[in-house]
């Protein structure tokens, strides 16, 4: 296809994408810039004033506020062993820290957010998925591998994933929030808060409703609003936020 050939909206959307974090944790982020810088100075000279325009108003920054970027040193060497279709011998680090090694054949990576994940068969062909952050070592091996006939990677993921959010363990809890707190709360806590009852009868608190994947992250993000949240319930939730304020407390008095 012939660059001419390329609307001026097409364009516009063309030069609005910017290198995503996962890709260029992958080490690919300078071969896209270069793609686009190439796409570019190849443009008509009419147009190429367009690329110019879009940068100075759209700009994409993939990174969030408060996501921490993991620090994955073998991504590179799981893409490679991915592209070439080649074993590779990685060590996961398992439940209680126990690290295990596997042979993997690497059959595709996904990033999820910023977190990747590596889709790989083991030698006696169950599929299995891994987050890369849990793998301390990596190796790639002499041995190449055939690809499972007929495997559609995004088509693995997007089951797994669902099974993986079905299977999750999730924790109900209801708690008093005051009126005057309530936007904030509902910024920072955002997809956990399930329901905003009425009003109670003096008006300063609402009763909410909310689903936390687990005690510790309850206890967390629950004490982190202070005197703005009462739980009511699940009373072991209540207890360990309690017990928690008060040890800070007596550290910080000291």
């Amino acid at each position: 296809m012939r660059l001419t050939d390329l609307t001026h909206d097409e364009i516009e959307a063309l030069f609005t994408l910017t290198v995503p974090a996962p890709l260029a944790g992958l080490g690919m982020g300078g071969e896209a810039k270069g793609a686009l810088l190439k796409l570019a100075a190849e443009l008509p000279a009419a147009r190429s004033a367009v690329e110019r325009d879009v940068r100075n108003r759209i700009y994409l920054d993939p990174n969030e506020w408060n996501s921490s970027r993991e620090v994955l040193p073998i991504l590179p060497v799981l893409r490679q062993a991915v592209w070439e279709n080649r074993w590779a011998r990685v060590t996961f680090l398992r439940a209680r820290r126990v690290p295990v090694e596997r042979d993997i054949a690497p059959h595709g990576l996904v990033a999820k957010g910023t977190a990747w994940y590596i889709v790989w068969r083991s030698r006696n062909g169950m599929m299995r998925v891994d987050r890369v952050a849990s793998a301390l070592a990596a190796t790639i091996l002499d041995e190449g591998f055939e690809r499972t006939e007929g495997f559609d990677l995004e088509g693995f993921w997007t089951a797994w994933a669902q099974a993986f959010e079905e299977s999750r363990a999730y924790l109900p809890v209801k708690a008093r929030a005051s009126t005057d707190a309530l936007a904030q709360l509902e910024y920072s806590l955002g997809h956990h808060i399930d329901q905003v009852h009425e009003k109670d009868a003096d008006e300063v608190f609402r009763e909410i409703s909310l689903t936390f994947g687990t005690f510790a992250q309850a206890r967390g993000l629950l004490l982190a609003h202070g005197n703005a949240v009462k739980v009511l319930e699940p009373m072991a939730v209540r207890l360990s936020i309690a017990d928690f304020a008060e040890q800070t407390l007596n550290v910080h008095r000291r």
